[in-house]
């Protein structure tokens, strides 16, 4: 070392070496505080971003100045300039007056409590978004006192609005379900309820919970179950597959009272979200027992209405055969009337003309039975004692009631008579003894026959069908009761309506065959009956102040009405023609004689002045008896007609009311009904005026 303190050459180096060593360590520093700041800019950074995405902030506030300090992505939340760090109290305004103490509170337990705090409520941000915020924070102790609160705001808007959807749908859902009238639920794999909606309850009887004890298949009819099972195999396999199943069904389910329920169902698979793998099936069901019933009904009427059209096509048969019947009975009945007269009774062949008369009066009995089932005859009104119509049906009713049935008969003494149809008031017997033992059915039971009369007044009938237009008085009834079934008030309602019954009576109307008989009658009906007790119907009809004895039965020739002029004749039967000369000329007319309308119409315009009446068939070929009566009554319209028919007067007057008809005789007819009718006619006591 030199004496006057200046270092050596050597010291300098060494001293040198010493500065480049420490130089080296201060740029490993300074790239080691490099490094650590990219680490720190890029950790900021990568916060930052995460805090955007994540949509969490983090935020500071120092106690002492209450300055504070946030990431970038709480300012974004706040809709603030990246940078700019508000105050507390400028972050307060953000919260709705009515939040803000509550947030001031909650600092305060934080700063005096030592309490962390967690909360959310709605900010109204600088750009006007509304949004749900959540925080979080924790206060930070030095020397026992709170200097700063460090906490993360996580804006959970989407959160919250998806969760206030679902809340929405959920509630809708549950309304929805919990409202509809058709039957929902949900089974597993294992077929056992998970869900089911209230609707059960009216639709089944049963309640929520009671139905969740049963299985799937518990209550379905034993008939639908193979149905049901396969179904819910092949919603299993379709799960196994992964591919979508639904299926439609309709199936059977027991009521809780006992009856089937028919439902009509769509079912779908969807899988399980929570818990173990598996499947749930959705079933969505409709009470459809109404419709099937309907469509029972449906179908029954069809065929109801098939059969009906059969009778109706029957009955179209039936009235042709009964007019050709009649034309030929008229030829019989006309000559053997006449003949009777001519001969005397001690004449062998008298006995054997008369069993030809009353054969033939049989064989018109048939004829207006066949007129009355096509619809055309229902009604040849006479003087009857109803219980002389019982009397002579006694074995027929025997023959089609029920074996195990008995019939009990109860007549009154000295009846009214009554003005009806004979054939049409068996009808109506026959038909309520029919259902009586129907009523019946296999079990031992008893059908009870009574006749009475009974003045009735206008309170009783009005407690009866077909009481709107009856006048008080007497009436006869005939009252036919049965041990069987009876009827509750619902099925009573119905018993009179076209085809309601299975069974075929008369033109398939069941009863109200026997309403629209007795409604003809001027008569009504009246119903007692109970379930499980019996059935009793009566009919009533009015009594007649007339008498057998005041009918014409005369068959003396000095009983006969004895005319005189020219009757043309209309037919077109010869029979007809030939029987019908013989017998005015018997009564001391002359005859004309015409096949059908138009040859009458030229006959009489030959000779109109010696024309007295025209007695003219109905039915005939090329002008039928309507069209030349209206041809008679635009020529001459005083000339009497008399139209002939086999069907009966009733049918006339409906088609002729009004329009001048002078009188109806029907077919097959004697010389006493022929006699009758002219008397009326030429002597004007009937001409124009068919309505007695």
């Amino acid at each position: 070392m030199a004496s006057n303190g200046s270092l050596t050459h050597e010291e300098l180096l060494a001293e040198l070496a010493c500065l480049r060593e420490k130089l080296a360590e201060a740029d490993t520093q300074v790239a080691e505080l490099h490094e650590i700041q990219q680490c720190l800019s890029e950790s900021r950074e990568l916060l930052n971003q995460t805090g955007k995405l994540a949509r969490v902030g983090g935020w500071e506030i120092d106690i002492q100045t209450w300055d504070m300090l946030w990431t970038e992505a709480t300012s974004l939340m706040y809709g603030l300039d990246v940078g700019y760090v508000p105050t507390f109290e400028q972050v307060v305004s953000f919260f709705t007056e009515e939040d803000r103490p509550v947030v001031r509170e909650h600092v305060r337990k934080a700063i005096e409590e030592g309490k962390s705090f967690e909360c959310e409520f709605p900010v109204s941000t600088l750009t006007g978004q509304q949004l749900r915020l959540h925080f979080m924070g924790i206060p930070v102790f030095e020397d026992g006192a709170c200097v700063r609160l460090w906490g993360v705001v996580q804006d959970v808007t989407r959160q919250r609005d998806a969760e206030e959807k679902n809340r929405e749908n959920e509630e809708l859902y549950r309304l929805i379900t919990e409202n509809a009238l058709d039957f929902i639920a949900v089974t597993n794999s294992e077929g056992t309820f998970e869900y089911i909606s209230p609707s059960v309850h009216p639709i089944s009887g049963f309640t929520v919970e009671e139905y969740k004890r049963f299985s799937t298949v518990e209550r379905v009819h034993p008939d639908d179950i193979a149905k049901m099972m396969e179904i819910r195999q092949t919603h299993r396999e379709a799960i196994e597959k992964g591919t979508p199943f639904s299926a439609n069904v309709e199936f059977r389910v027991q009521h809780k009272d006992g009856h089937w329920i028919w439902l009509q169902a769509k079912t779908c698979t969807f899988p399980r979200f929570s818990g173990t793998y598996g499947y749930h099936i959705l079933l969505v069901a409709r009470d459809i027992t109404e419709q099937k019933e309907a469509e029972k009904e449906r179908l029954k009427l069809e065929s109801t209405l098939q059969h009906a059209q059969k009778l109706e096509s029957l009955g179209v048969l039936a009235g042709g055969i009964a007019h050709d019947f009649n034309n030929i009975l008229a030829g019989i009945i006309g000559n053997a009337d006449l003949a009777l007269m001519e001969m005397s009774r001690i004449s062998p062949a008298y006995e054997m003309v008369e069993d030809i008369a009353r054969a033939a009066a049989h064989a018109a009995d048939l004829t207006r039975q066949m007129l009355a089932y096509s619809g055309k005859g229902r009604f040849v009104v006479d003087i009857l004692n109803i219980q002389d119509i019982i009397e002579e049906m006694v074995s027929m009713i025997e023959v089609a009631i029920s074996r195990k049935a008995v019939v009990r008969y109860e007549f009154a003494d000295s009846l009214p008579l009554i003005e009806a149809d004979a054939t049409q008031m068996r009808q109506v017997i026959m038909n309520l003894v029919t259902n009586a033992s129907e009523a019946i059915g296999d079990k031992s039971g008893v059908i009870s026959i009574r006749t009475g009369a009974a003045f009735l007044d206008q309170e009783y009938l009005e407690d009866t069908y077909l009481s709107d237009s009856l006048a008080e008085g007497d009436y006869v009834f005939v009252e036919v009761a049965d041990t069987g079934c009876g009827m509750d008030r619902e099925t009573q309602q119905k018993i009179f309506d076209p085809f309601f019954s299975t069974k075929f009576t008369g033109r398939g109307l069941g009863l109200a065959a026997v309403l629209g008989i007795v409604r003809g009658h001027n008569g009504a009906i009246k119903i007692y009956s109970e379930p499980g007790r019996g059935t009793t119907i009566k009919i009533l009809l009015p009594a007649s102040d007339k008498s057998v004895n005041g009918i014409n039965h005369s068959a003396n020739e000095q009983d006969y009405y004895q005319g005189s002029g020219t009757i043309l004749l209309v037919d077109d039967e010869e029979t007809v023609r030939a029987v019908g000369k013989r017998m005015l000329i018997r009564l001391g007319f002359e005859v004309v004689l015409a096949r059908h309308g138009r040859e009458a119409i030229e006959k009489y315009l030959e000779n109109p002045d010696s024309i007295t009446c025209v007695l003219l068939d109905l039915t005939m070929p090329h002008m039928d008896g309507e069209s030349a009566f209206r041809e008679f009554r635009h020529i001459n319209s005083s000339l009497p007609v008399v139209l002939s028919s086999g069907y009966n007067e009733q049918e006339i007057k409906s088609r002729f009311a009004g329009k001048g008809l002078a009188g109806f005789i029907q077919k097959p007819y004697k010389l006493n009904v022929l006699s009758d009718i002219l008397k009326k006619v030429l002597n004007g006591n009937g001409t124009g005026n068919l309505t007695d």
